[in-house]
């Protein structure tokens, strides 16, 4: 192995008098770089100053000038052009940023320290750190006299801190390390001394004597607003507004008349509530604490909605796109079966377009027919004509978008 004359690296030779590791190192020579010094190999030329890179170069011509950050003090690079345009102030971004903060000087009110924050945050930052913030939290007040104070006399926070000498967040941060349960805003308003009534006996002003917030407000000498909040507590059931309105007398239907009448006889919500005295949103909530599945609307059971053209359709939503189809003459078909499966049919079959009205929303059923229904329609590329409810507002459009299906 030979040591290369040029690059110093080692080098198995080839022929009995070589140098040399490479041609390249044969052609090339070690030089000074006219800046810095460095060593480096260049090839051979006639130029006299030779640079281990372009900055070198640039700062040997004048091109190039260090410089020293106004901010850190630290030294770098930057082309004269950028000089003369006023630049190379500071080695980046970020300390130019630093440089244009100010700082206001505070004393802490804890330790005395001074410390500097920003201009903006002068206002709310008052301690130097979070500790001397929680220290100047902890008063020296014993849990037995705070006790004293604020369950038995009754104090407010704001009272107790005037009393010694220090801010209503102290008192409040003391209450909660002692333990000491806070008097709600309801509890605050009541007079020293007041016993809130039992659950039972809430049961019975409220469902039994049929009294309102207000009418159990007076009764009880507190403001009406704590009468929900008693209910919420004790977990009492509260009265809808329907239910307000039908009065101390309605009688409550059980679950197997509402299943003789809604599953049974299969009547509406509306037909129901007009038998037992109240509105048809009444009949929908009972349904639903009874756990009887409540049907959408748009539907009326076996009931079917008779068309300007003769078609029995099962929704209303059908009933008006089957009338708008009659009125401008087109041709239709009413719930045609499918071709790949005879089990699903459409909604419409008007040329060679099916058409689909979702109309029911929210229904976690409905939407997986759908979904298995609109993949079958693509899997046998079938041309389909999708409509919501929302697209009635604007339905001229989709019967564009239905010429444009047929043609």
């Amino acid at each position: 192995m030979e040591i290369c004359s040029t690059c110093d690296s080692l080098f198995e030779k080839k022929v009995g008098n070589q140098k040399y590791c490479s041609n390249k190192c044969k052609k090339s020579r070690k030089f000074k770089c006219s800046q810095c010094g460095t060593m480096i190999i260049r090839y051979q030329h006639k130029r006299e100053h030779k640079f281990c890179d372009r900055v070198c170069a640039n700062l040997f011509s004048g091109k190039s000038a260090k410089v020293e950050c106004q901010y850190c003090d630290k030294e770098f690079i930057i082309k004269q052009s950028a000089l003369s345009l006023g630049y190379g102030k500071y080695c980046s971004k970020g300390c130019q940023n630093k440089s244009q903060e100010r700082r206001i000087a505070c004393i802490c009110p804890n330790c005395d320290k001074e410390f500097e924050t920003k201009p903006n945050q002068a206002d709310r930052r008052k301690y130097c750190s979070k500790e001397c913030f929680y220290e100047s939290m902890e008063i020296g007040l014993p849990k037995e006299i705070l006790y004293n104070d604020y369950v038995i006399k009754r104090l407010s926070s704001i009272e107790i801190a005037n009393k010694y000498n220090t801010s209503k967040k102290n008192i409040l941060a003391a209450l909660t390390r002692y333990g000491i349960n806070r008097r709600t805003a309801s509890e605050t308003r009541m007079p020293e001394g007041y016993k809130p009534p039992s659950k039972e006996e809430l049961n019975d002003l409220y469902w039994n004597q049929w009294l309102s917030y207000k009418e159990i407000g007076e009764m009880l000498n507190v403001d009406f607003s704590t009468v929900p909040f008693w209910l919420k507590k004790y977990g009492l059931k509260t009265r809808t507004n329907a239910e307000t309105r039908l009065g101390k007398h309605f009688k409550e239907p059980t679950k197997g008349e509402l299943i003789e009448l809604y599953v049974n006889q299969e009547l509406p919500t509306t037909e129901i509530g007009k038998i037992l005295g109240c509105g048809g949103s009444a009949v929908s909530r009972r349904l639903y604490d009874f756990g009887i599945e409540v049907k959408p609307n748009l539907f009326n059971g076996k009931s079917l909605l008779k068309c300007d053209d003769g078609h029995m359709v099962r929704s209303y939503y059908e009933k008006s796109f089957d009338n708008l189809l009659f009125k401008n003459g087109i041709e239709h078909e009413y719930e045609p079966r499918l071709p790949f499966d005879k089990r699903y049919s459409s909604d419409f079959l008007i040329d060679d377009v099916y058409v689909e009205i979702w109309g029911v929303q929210n229904n976690k059923k409905y939407n997986e027919r759908r979904l298995k229904k609109t993949k079958l329609y693509n899997k046998h590329k079938l041309k389909l004509l999708e409509i919501y409810p929302e697209d009635f507002k604007e339905i001229n459009s989709k019967f564009r978008e239905l010429e444009r299906l047929i043609s």
